[in-house]
């Protein structure tokens, strides 16, 4: 009895020290392991946002020039002023005969247009006289040197007609003589005729051969002058080109002249000896660069101001940022306002996109730097992961999903490497479009780097797996 329970006794400690053993050995094998931070693939949208500054400027600034020179006798505005439709701005004083003057200088520009223009009609005819001139030598036919070859080639041809009539006169003449029917005076008649005949056939294949030269030459000839007249032609009419252009430019320099003259005519019609200048419509003063008592020429500029409630910004960013469109609104802010502004342009510059911003505000804000935060999501669903846990090598990207397996020591998780195609992303996920196992977590953190296959501690073992 004693000794069963002494058995028991050993029995029990040696379990208790085999499972102290196994939880010591699993304790010191799991610290050695690298610890990561799992993640489950999501489904969602991306949520794309970047945000940069910018300076609130008028969309709609009207400026006030000069319309001739004077003086300045009074600024009745200054500069951030609000101004309502006629009220006065400035009052001037002109004096008349500045303006007589421009009139004469004006009337003196005509007549030297108009006399231009009488110069090129009468160019642009002279023009068209020798285009017309070409055309018509152009037509002529080719010099008589190729007839002449024709003539000589169709003599040619029935002489060798009648050199071959000879030729059989004379194997008659022959057979004949032989036969003892004709005398050889008769075949020697025969035989001469068929000589004089190829005699007078070199005669003309050398006048042929002649006439061929000379042909060739001036059919080149030809050519070559049909040609030249072709590119004058060319030349010429490239002129009448410059011409048509140069007549509407004095055409639009005289109708300007003309548009210049009335208005100093109805300057002098409506003449005062105190000038007024009036706002044209609803605004705030942004410049007057002219002062009280100074001379201005006419043409310069007296007053700027921005018109309305509508303002824009320019703003830049990032050169691969696809997700802003023309027509998007975006949150503009700073430590006065809030406004919401809509994207009315988009650039491309050097290494980034210039954007420009559209908004409205009854306030006078030019000048006022606004931080720009653009936002869109997207309009379908995707497979996500966080970008974290995307990785790249040469044979492309992929991430580490957490399994379990058998071990040793009981059940243990290893990252097992797998390659994906990923799509678009935003600041925090990425678009996995293939090769991934939905329900499979994958590795976002590691305290120390691991490779394909190896045991990993899960520090959030209870979000994936039962323990």
């Amino acid at each position: 009895m004693n000794a069963n329970k002494k058995f028991k006794i050993i029995g029990a400690l040696f379990l208790a020290v085999l499972t102290l053993f196994l939880f010591l050995s699993k304790t010191i094998y799991s610290y050695h392991l690298p610890v990561v931070t799992g993640v489950s693939p999501s489904n969602g949208k991306l949520n794309k946002s970047e945000t940069t500054t910018g300076l609130a400027d008028w969309s709609e600034v009207e400026e006030i020039y000069s319309q001739i020179g004077g003086t300045i006798d009074e600024v009745l505005a200054k500069e951030g002023d609000k101004v309502k439709a006629g009220q006065e701005l400035f009052r001037l004083s002109f004096n008349k005969d500045e303006i007589n003057n421009k009139l004469k200088e004006s009337e003196v520009n005509k007549n030297k247009i108009l006399i231009d223009m009488e110069k090129i009609q009468l160019n642009k005819k002279e023009t068209e006289r020798k285009i017309s001139a070409l055309e018509e030598e152009i037509k002529k036919e080719e010099p008589e040197a190729t007839n002449d070859l024709i003539k000589i080639k169709k003599q040619i041809e029935k002489l060798e007609d009648q050199i071959k009539q000879a030729e059989d006169d004379y194997e008659k003449a022959k057979l004949l003589y032989d036969g003892g029917v004709i005398s050889k005076k008769e075949l020697d008649s025969a035989e001469s005729a068929l000589k004089n005949l190829n005699y007078d056939l070199e005669i003309l294949q050398g006048d042929y051969d002649n006439q061929k030269i000379k042909t060739e030459q001036t059919h080149d000839t030809y050519e070559k002058q049909l040609d030249e007249y072709k590119n004058n032609i060319e030349a010429l009419k490239h002129d009448l080109e410059v011409f048509e252009q140069d007549l509407k430019s004095k055409e639009l320099d005289l109708n300007n002249l003309n548009t210049e003259k009335e208005s100093y005519i109805k300057a002098l019609a409506d003449f005062k000896e105190n000038e007024v200048i009036s706002a044209p419509k609803n605004a705030t003063v942004l410049s007057i660069p002219v002062k009280t008592g100074q001379f201005i020429n006419a043409g310069q500029l007296m007053v700027s101001f921005g018109v309305g409630t509508e303002y824009q910004l320019e703003c830049e960013i990032t050169l691969d940022n696809d997700f802003i469109s023309v027509g998007d609104t975006c949150e503009l802010s700073n430590a006065s306002y809030e406004l919401e502004g809509e994207v009315s342009k988009i650039t491309p510059v050097e290494n980034s996109k210039q954007v420009t911003v559209a908004f409205r505000s009854k306030e006078a804000l030019k000048g006022e730097t606004f931080e720009i935060t653009f936002e869109k999501e997207s309009t379908a669903s995707y497979t996500l992961i966080p970008n974290g846990a995307i990785n790249e090598d040469n044979d492309g990207y992929f991430i580490y999903e957490i399994k379990k397996r058998k071990g040793m020591l009981g059940d243990e998780f290893y990252a097992e490497k797998v390659y994906v195609y990923i799509g678009d992303s935003d600041n925090d996920n990425t678009v996995i479009t293939d090769g991934l196992d939905f329900f499979e977590p994958v590795v976002l953190l590691s305290d120390k780097s691991f490779s394909d296959g190896e045991t990993v501690k899960v520090e959030n073992v209870g979000d994936f797996f039962e323990e």
